[in-house]
């Protein structure tokens, strides 16, 4: 059984910011994105309370406990290697905050209420019936930080492949898109749906075409939902177009981006938000991009070679400024591998693989500012 195991870095380049093969411009933030398991000293723990590698988790940034969440997951080839518990990193280590909660999925539509401290939970693909055919969940599921409770399940139909993002300003889970069912080759959905606490409501608005595999978040500076390519499934086409929804309307922004067709990973630091790996027109990618409010831009880093992924997940740890990356998955030749790393990026724009006995003496900490990324060290 693979577990999370990290190391700290012995010696590694200092990686520097740089737009490949574009004009400069001005950058709120400029972030990369490398998860290759590179020479390091492994620090392992393995232990009831360091999860399993996976792919296609709930991965969020709890700022009021501050600790990084996980739940859920694919942990293996098949939907019944499951595990149904809830895991916080802090402090450099793995622990075990809730045993049991929904029944084990992957595949979910998930956001953060960061005023709340809560999770928000849609859907996901899994088992509903122990044993059974592979299904679509149609459930709504609070994490308070300690437990999970169900709230709905007669929101929307379920799906694979939707995305989710919190809307913070208006305080909405909005979810768009997906498959219909259990399967990412299924009829598209083009309806978009918002949580207010209590209820769905169904928004028909005209808007992005319907696809799977998209990455959505939330721009805090636009004060918007951003939804990003994807592929149509009729015809595989990829998309490039970018989508804003403000509650009411959606809005195209643009059709030049990534063609980051299937199973990027998105998050939002400050200002913008940061795409990174998927499947692309040439196979699996280990790009990261850049959406500043206007345009996407492909960061260009020195240093070790990412290894190429998808279903890996990002959250951003907005106390220190640091964008976290764990897991995902790559057919290599040999088979399905799964990945068990987790990484952080450092204030020299370096990624540093966690090491699980690790004890952070300070806080590296990246400050996004218009034209311009600086680095302190907190006590």
């Amino acid at each position: 059984m693979a577990s999370f195991v990290t190391g700290v870095i012995d010696s590694a380049p200092v990686w520097r910011d740089r737009i490949g093969m574009l004009e400069p411009i001005t950058l709120v933030a400029i972030i990369a994105v490398a998860a290759a398991l590179t020479p390091a000293r492994l620090l392992v723990a393995q232990d009831a309370a360091t999860p399993r590698d996976r792919q296609l988790p709930v991965f969020v940034y709890d700022s009021v406990g501050d600790r990084l969440l996980l739940y859920g997951g694919l942990l293996g080839p098949n939907l019944e290697d499951i595990d149904p518990k809830t895991y916080a990193w802090r402090d450099g280590r793995w622990s075990v905050i809730a045993q049991t909660g929904p029944r084990s999925r992957d595949d979910i539509a998930y956001g953060l209420d960061p005023r709340a401290s809560t999770v928000v939970m849609f859907g996901g693909r899994g088992r509903p019936v122990p044993g059974g055919r592979p299904g679509a969940y149609r459930e709504t599921w609070r994490f308070d930080g300690t437990r999970w409770a169900l709230l709905d399940t007669l929101g929307p139909n379920g799906r694979a492949h939707s995305q989710g993002a919190f809307d913070v300003v208006r305080n909405r889970f909005v979810v768009f898109g997906g498959a219909d069912g259990a399967h990412a080759n299924g009829p598209v959905t083009t309806d978009t749906w918002e949580w207010d606490g209590a209820k769905w409501t169904r928004f028909d608005t005209p808007g992005p075409p319907g696809r799977t595999g998209h990455v959505m978040a939330y721009d805090r500076a636009m004060k918007v939902v951003i939804v990003h390519g994807g592929v149509r499934n009729a015809d595989r086409v990829a998309l490039t177009d970018t989508w804003a929804w403000d509650g009411e309307r959606w809005r195209l922004l643009t059709m030049e981006g990534p063609r980051t067709i299937f199973g990027a990973a998105a998050s939002a630091p400050d200002r913008g938000i940061i795409v990174f790996g998927g499947h692309t027109l040439d196979g699996k990618s280990n790009a990261t991009w850049y959406w500043n409010g206007k345009a996407w831009r492909r960061v260009a880093t020195e240093g070790p070679a990412p290894a190429a992924r998808i279903f890996n997940a990002l959250a951003t740890d907005t106390r220190r400024r640091r964008v976290y990356m764990l897991g995902g998955g790559d057919n290599t030749g040999d088979g399905w591998r799964t990945y068990n790393d987790m990484w952080y990026l450092d204030a020299d724009l370096r990624w540093v693989q966690l090491g699980l006995d690790e004890r952070v003496k300070g806080s590296e900490i990246l400050k996004f500012r218009r034209g311009e990324i600086s680095r302190s060290l907190t006590p």
